[in-house]
């Protein structure tokens, strides 16, 4: 976000809007924790636009015949097994291997 301060219309929103003041400057993959009120928070504002859950959209999307891969060098830094991946992974992968499957693919998500 450019703008600094409040920008949603719901309570909540204005909460993210006041959060995401700064813009990239100050991001903070942990700034929505909220003292642990964030998960919550989310679940709501989720809920009220009817938002499918983290689960549905992973569902859907192995539904849909998505191939999900997790980053390799990810693992290896955060000590993560194989053996623990969520269900639906279909490899561990590095990013010369995501980048040839973009170049091959119509459709690319890198996260």
């Amino acid at each position: 976000m450019k703008k600094n301060g409040p920008s949603g219309k719901s309570i909540f929103g204005k909460m993210m809007g006041f959060m995401e003041r700064g813009g990239l400057e100050k991001a903070s993959p942990s700034k929505y924790s909220m003292g642990g009120l964030g998960r919550w928070m989310f679940k709501k504002m989720m809920g009220a636009k009817k938002v499918p859950t983290l689960a549905e959209f992973r569902q859907m999307a192995l539904d849909l015949g998505v191939k999900m891969y997790a980053c390799q060098m990810s693992m290896d830094v955060m000590e993560i097994p194989k053996e623990i991946l969520i269900d639906g992974v279909t490899d561990s992968v590095g990013v010369g291997f995501m980048i040839e499957q973009a170049q091959e693919s119509v459709t690319t998500l890198f996260i």
